[in-house]
């Protein structure tokens, strides 16, 4: 179940506190502040990336969304392959990209709203003779209904992402605070 954060606390005079307020008050916000995840998505297929670019990643496996914020398709307030992030904080943004081949330079980024792609301080993942990733990590401030995060990858060469369950393209969005 989804938590959201709770208004303050009314205390109409006369009218004493009943289990159910306390509930509202202390057991629903603390569950919002700490239930954590708002997204994770992964690309399964594989899905071809253009050489010296920034690709956006369309994830198509949505293990984790509980406030409905990713969209595939272009809307009134967020672009295609996105997340709407529902509420005003901190968040950090985790992207790992990986590659079918480990013939090219490869980078992890993200874009915030459409703005400026922004590439994360990335750790370069070797697995094996055949494959590689990138992955990195930011914390940011966002706003509520407003803001949108796309997973990026950069690569020097023309590639595909990964495609085994072992080393799969992802991203977490993790909400931090308000």
């Amino acid at each position: 179940m989804p938590y959201s954060p709770v208004a303050t606390p009314n205390f109409p005079a006369g009218y004493p506190a009943t289990p159910a307020n306390f509930t509202t008050w202390v057991q629903d916000s603390l569950g919002f502040a700490t239930a954590g995840t708002m997204f994770r998505g992964q690309r399964v297929a594989a899905q071809s990336l253009s050489a010296t670019t920034y690709n956006i990643i369309d994830f198509d496996t949505i293990a984790e969304d509980p406030y409905s914020g990713w969209s595939a398709t272009s809307t009134g307030s967020q672009a295609a392959f996105s997340y709407l992030v529902p509420f005003t904080g901190w968040y950090q943004i985790l992207v790992t990209a990986c590659i079918a081949t480990l013939s090219t330079t490869l980078g992890a980024a993200i874009s915030i709203t459409g703005n400026a792609t922004q590439l994360l301080q990335a750790e370069v993942l070797v697995s094996n003779q055949n494959t590689g990733g990138a992955t990195g990590t930011v914390t940011l401030p966002l706003t509520g209904g407003f803001d949108y995060v796309q997973g990026q990858a950069w690569v020097g060469n023309a590639a595909t992402t990964n495609t085994t369950s072992t080393f799969p393209t992802t991203m977490e969005i993790l909400f931090i605070s308000t």
